[in-house]
């Protein structure tokens, strides 16, 4: 499973990218991302007007992809979006 999130905007307006493959990760790790993955797939995601200075994620599960911002964001993709941008990191 590959997981892509790319953020924009916010006060700067600086566009970051990360991804997130499960084949290059340990066993319990590729089990989270997927249990993540799985649970913001079930979740719709609500449109909103774009907000000043609101970053906006575009997030692509294996091509699936879904737009949204920040002030909409439902718990289940903040928690993946979240989960992705810190292990992409490390």
């Amino acid at each position: 499973m590959r997981v892509m999130v790319e953020r924009s905007g916010g006060f700067a307006g600086i566009a970051s990218r990360r991804d997130v493959d499960s084949a290059s990760l340990d066993a319990l790790e590729a089990a989270t991302l997927e249990r993540l993955a799985h649970d913001a797939l079930t979740v719709a995601v609500p449109q909103s007007p774009p907000m000043p200075d609101a970053y906006r994620y575009d997030v692509s599960i294996d091509g699936n992809s879904r737009t949204m911002s920040e002030t909409s964001l439902p718990s289940e993709w903040r928690s993946l979006i979240e989960w992705v941008l810190a292990r992409a990191d490390s």
